[in-house]
């Protein structure tokens, strides 16, 4: 992995999974998900519906 990629990667987790969001009420999304997941109260995950696309 070059230098660059790594820099990329520690970015990556750091904005997508470590950072407050607000979207979560500035939670942490590990934090969020640990909470939520103990008592069963996740929000389903959107599933896309290609089932009328012909080209799917």
């Amino acid at each position: 992995m070059t230098d660059s990629e790594q820099k990329s990667d520690s970015y990556r987790t750091l904005y997508n999974q470590v950072r407050p969001h607000s979207a979560l009420s500035w939670s942490k999304p590990y934090g969020y998900a640990r909470k939520h997941s103990a008592s069963g109260h996740l929000k389903p995950q959107l599933q896309a519906d290609f089932s009328g696309n012909e080209w799917y």
